[in-house]
């Protein structure tokens, strides 16, 4: 299998939740994304008052109303071919609530620490579904709007 990683930036946190990486299948049947490594933290300078920072990364069920800069799924091995998936990164448009499933994981963390995290085995992993346009939706918000930097993430995924 290969294994691929993608970047994204979001420079635009506030209230309510603004997304850093989508990817999703692209055709039906042929290959799932396991997403098993997810970093993700601060890049401005912190708020003078600690701030909070929200975390979640739920089922997207379809990319229609989604915008943001196409990705670059990097292989991490490079006798490997492009990745059969595809994405977004830097989401402007946020998609419809609609298109938004069930998360699959979500935390806290604090503006000044960058937070790892790595599925122990393989059952851990955050499996997307052979299904066109459906995959992860990683994002982000900050409670009542205190951190107004912004957030990098990298996202470690197979297919």
């Amino acid at each position: 299998m290969p294994y691929y990683a993608v970047g994204g930036l979001q420079s635009t946190t506030s209230t309510a939740y603004k997304g850093t990486v989508a990817v999703w299948t692209v055709t039906t049947g042929i290959r799932r994304t396991k997403w098993y490594e997810v970093i993700i933290g601060a890049t401005a300078v912190p708020n003078a008052a600690d701030c909070a920072i929200q975390v979640d990364i739920s089922r997207l069920l379809s990319t229609t109303s989604l915008a943001g800069t196409a990705a670059t799924m990097s292989p991490l091995d490079t006798a490997d071919g492009a990745a059969i998936a595809t994405g977004l990164v830097n989401i402007t448009t946020e998609p419809n609530a609609a298109l938004i499933g069930n998360s699959v994981m979500n935390f806290g963390l604090n503006q000044r620490n960058t937070t790892r995290w790595i599925a122990a085995q393989e059952s851990q992993y955050l499996v997307g579904p052979a299904t066109n346009l459906n995959g992860f939706y990683m994002r982000e918000q900050t409670p009542a709007g205190a951190y107004v930097g912004s957030l990098a993430t990298q996202i470690s995924f197979m297919e």
